[in-house]
Order: structure tokens, then sequence, then C-alpha cells
């Protein structure tokens, strides 16, 4: 909790410097720092934006003003705000970011857990009862596919909502019948959260919930075995109860 609370003070002083020195007549948004070679020009804009972004928690990267991949981190706030799905930083964006606070239920016996919202297709990690970096994900399709299972036969690709626990995590990549799981994370039956290939902005899966494979290799480190799931159809703007619904298991990776 210090360590989360020393990260926010160190971006929003970013963020703040970057108002001062944008502010200041005269000086542009791209400087040199000392009149220094071109290594050296910081983008005081993008300053801004990394800081806010890492602060509301989309972003992990350098805050550094240095051009660099901010498709993800943009397209989850966009999804996040309930704003266009699309990876193109817009006009209003600074503002809605500035003032942008995610809103999960209120659970003090959950205090780190991962908080799954399908209607945007994000995750929130909470840790101390505070999310601390929301995640792009894709969730089941929806679609009718034929099952590997013996006697199964046609089935929807879908999400289980309701609440669950990780039972189970592979550290490496898993081959299923269905494709591959890097680095998944059971939390019912053969159903996990894990990386993959193709994250798009909308549901693709078989019903796991899929992270990018840089996501999944953040989340070794953040995830452990018991940690609670919620899956919801959406996270209200204000605290509801986590919903039960019937859970049902399959051999692991069925539904990657």
């Amino acid at each position: 909790m210090l360590e989360t609370t020393w990260r926010k003070t160190v971006i929003t002083g970013l963020a703040t410097l970057a108002l001062s020195l944008a502010s200041v007549p005269g000086l542009a948004l791209v400087d040199q720092i000392l009149s220094g070679p071109d290594d050296y020009t910081i983008d005081l804009e993008l300053v801004q934006i990394q800081a806010l972004l890492s602060e509301k928690g989309f972003y992990r990267g350098p805050v550094d003003g240095v051009e660099r991949d901010l498709s993800d981190a943009i397209m989850t706030f966009h999804k996040a705000a309930d704003l266009e799905r699309t990876t193109t930083w817009m006009p209003g964006d600074l503002a809605v970011l500035a003032a942008w606070e995610p809103r999960v239920p209120d659970l003090p016996d959950q205090p780190d857990r991962l908080e799954v919202d399908i209607e945007r297709q994000v995750m929130h990690l909470v840790n101390g009862g505070e999310v601390v970096s929301t995640l792009p994900i894709s969730s089941g399709n929806g679609e009718w596919y034929r099952s590997y299972r013996p006697g199964v036969g046609m089935t929807r690709a879908t999400t289980p909502r309701g609440n669950f626990e990780i039972y189970h995590h592979i550290p490496r990549w898993r081959f299923a019948p269905l494709g591959g799981l890097y680095k998944p994370w059971y939390y019912q039956g053969g159903f996990a959260v894990h990386g993959s290939r193709s994250v798009p902005a909308y549901p693709a899966s078989h019903g796991c919930i899929r992270v990018t494979l840089d996501d999944a290799d953040w989340l070794q480190d953040q995830l452990f075995i018991g940690m609670p799931v919620n899956v919801r159809d959406t996270i209200s703007r204000q605290p509801t109860p986590v919903d039960y619904v019937r859970t049902f298991s399959d051999p692991l990776g069925m539904y990657s």
C-alpha cells in the first residue's frame, strides 16, 4: 500500500510538472532540455498523457515523454470510460481521464481480487480495496462451436458470470484443443484468465478471459491461488453486491 501511494505521488508530481512547464510563455510542448541533443527531446504533452494513464492504472511503462506504443492503454481507458473504442487519442480525452475514477463494489472481505466487466471488456486488479490497474480483456463471443468434450456436441462460447477463486496456475504456455493459453490462471473448471496473441476490443474467445501477453507476464507476480475473481455483466457506477450464478466445470483449457 505504501509503494502504491509513493508511486501515485511521483506520477502526480510529474503530471503537475508537465502542466506547469507547458504553461510557461514561449516554451513549446516539444522542447529540448538545456538545449541538448535530439536524444533528450521531451514531449511535455506526452508526459502528461503518460503520467495520467499511469496514475489511473491503464499504463505501466516509463513516464518520460518519449514516443512509445500507448494503444492498449488508450483503448482500455476508452472502454472503461464508456467512450468510443479506439486506440486514437481524441480531443477532450485528457479532461475525461483526469476526472475519471474506477468504480468497483466495496467488498471489505475481498481486499485483493479481480473484477471483470464483460460489457466494457476490462478487468480491474484490486489491491487493498483499491483499483491499482485496469486491463483490456476479450471474453466469450457467444457463438456456437463444437465441443471437444465427448458426448457434448455443440456448445455456446460464453464466459460464466459469478464469484470464483483462482485454483490453479500454469506459469508457461499450455496448448489445448481450442488454442494456446499463456500463463493461465484457472478460476472455474476449464475457464482461465490467460495471455493470448489476440485480444480485440470485443468478445472473441471460447469463454476464457484473454489478456495481452505483456499483461499475462505482469500478472504473474500480482495474482495468487485463492484470489477471488468476480465476473459481472457490467459494473455499475454505484457499488452493487456480488451476484452468484450456477457454476460448472470442464477440462483445463477447453474454453480458451
